[in-house]
This record gives C-alpha cells, structure tokens and sequence, in this order.
C-alpha cells in the first residue's frame, strides 16, 4: 500500500520507526553553508550580501531564469537565530514525515515544498532576496496535517493536535502577507511559507486524490486506443497477406508488383522477429 493511501485514524500516539538520514543531510547542508557563509563574508573572500543576492530567491533572480534559487534558497538563512529555529522546526517536522515516507520520498517532498514556496518571492513588493527552510518546512508541516491529523505535538505546558497547529501557523503567515508581506529583515517572507504550504497540501492530498488518479485513467485510455490502433494495423496486414496469397495461388509469383514482394519480405522478417522472441 503506497503512502499516500495510508491512513492514520488513531494517530494520537504515533511513532516514526523509519532512520532519518535524509533529515541529517538537510540539517548538515543548512548547517554547513550557513558556516561557509560566514567564514567567506567574515574574511572577505565574499562581500556582505553576495550569498543571498545569487543563492537566495528573488523576484528579479527568478524573471532572469536564475531557477536554481528554487532550490539553493532553501539552504541560506540570515542569521544564526533564523537558522537555530529553523532547524529546531525542521528537527521535530521532519523526523516524523521522513518516519512515515522514507528518506527518498521525504528529501523530495521537503525540495518540492520549497521550489513551490519559492513562488512567494514574486508576490514580495520590495524585490529582496528570500532565504531559509520556512517554506520547505510549512510544506512538511502541510503533508503531516493531513497525514496525521489528530498527532498531539507538545508545545512547553500545550498540547495540540498536528492540524491546529498548522492551521495556527498558516493563519499567523496570512496575516503577516497580507500585512506587510514580509517578516524580520533577514530574508523572511511569509508568502513563502503559504506557497511552501500549498505545496505540501498538494502533494499530500490534491495529487493522490485528485489528479493522479485522473491522470492514471487518462493513460489507461492512452494505453486501450493504441491498443486498438495496433489490432487495426494486424488486422490490414493480414488481408493485404490473404489477398497477395490469393493472387499467387490464381496467377503465380510472377504476377507480384515490387510493392507486393515487399510486403511479402517485410512480412517474412516479422514472422522470424516474432518466433526468435
């Protein structure tokens, strides 16, 4: 049974078994380039800014068709607090989704989130860089809320269940956008998280319920017309055989056109194709 058409009605109590390496490989990238980062610019090899303005998704990056923002955004972040609470967000998040997925399903899910919350940056009216894993995140967040929905997480002295928790996050995001559309000024943007929430509502639920399977009977029926083209091309082969046949045996070889003794070679070549497979 595939993961998405698991369903977890009792989930209050759930427990990832699966290893998480590809979270590992996730956090050390953050990790490790957010520590690059700072060496470069703190030495000078770099100046202040330059790892955002080309790694980090922008409006006028993306309208220049530099599309590998989509995927190097997710991996920069503005200061070492915006990196810390990433990380500890995507710790928690992705450990459980990777549990339930597996490491391949889970690293693809969390790089689709974010090239999808990288849309968000052409909603930002000050054109400044985005950066970080918020959007990956909220993506992976989206996937549990439907996954899981009833998941108690702990929050301090608050339980709350996977799905509140979620939609409390997305409301806070939406008014934030559709305040000033943007958050502190180390490259957060909240359209970037509902954009990256939009992906992960897709991928858990609008692909596997609504479009795979319309997609899956659009190549049924690819599948069943050339099908039916193949048995109409057999069938007119074998009366062009039965008539050249019926031709020889009233009036000899002799009377075969070039075209006929082709047909009749072409014909023999996939007699011996057909008995050899």
């Amino acid at each position: 049974m595939a993961w998405s058409d698991r369903r977890y009605e009792d989930d209050s109590g759930f427990i990832p078994r699966q290893p998480q390496d590809g979270l590992l490989v996730v956090l050390g990238l953050s990790v490790g380039l957010h520590l690059l980062k700072v060496l470069f610019v703190g030495t000078g090899t770099l100046e202040s800014g330059w790892v955002e303005q080309h790694l980090g998704a922008s409006r006028a990056g993306l309208e220049d068709g530099h599309l590998w923002q989509v995927l190097t955004y997710q991996f920069i972040h503005g200061s070492i607090w915006h990196l810390l609470w990433n990380c500890v967000m995507l710790f928690f998040a992705g450990r459980l989704l990777e549990g339930m997925v597996g490491r391949r399903r889970f690293v693809g899910m969390y790089l689709a989130c974010g090239a999808v919350g990288a849309l968000g940056a052409l909603l930002d009216a000050q054109a400044r860089p985005v950066v970080g894993a918020s959007g990956s995140i909220m993506g992976v967040l989206a996937i549990l809320m439907v996954m899981v929905p009833n998941l108690e997480v702990r929050l301090l002295l608050l339980t709350v269940r996977m799905k509140w928790l979620v939609l409390a996050f997305t409301l806070i995001d939406l008014s934030f956008a559709l305040g000033d559309g943007r958050g502190a000024e180390d490259g957060v943007s909240h359209w970037t998280h509902l954009f990256g929430a939009v992906g992960g509502f897709s991928l858990a639920w609008v692909w596997p319920v609504f479009l795979k399977p319309r997609i899956e009977r659009a190549r049924v029926r690819q599948e069943r017309r050339a099908e039916v083209r193949r048995l109409e091309e057999h069938l007119s082969e074998e009366r062009e055989l039965d008539r050249i046949l019926a031709k020889i045996s009233a009036e000899g070889m002799p009377s075969l056109s070039a075209g006929e003794r082709r047909f009749l070679e072409e014909h023999a070549k996939k007699s011996k194709a057909a008995r050899r497979g």
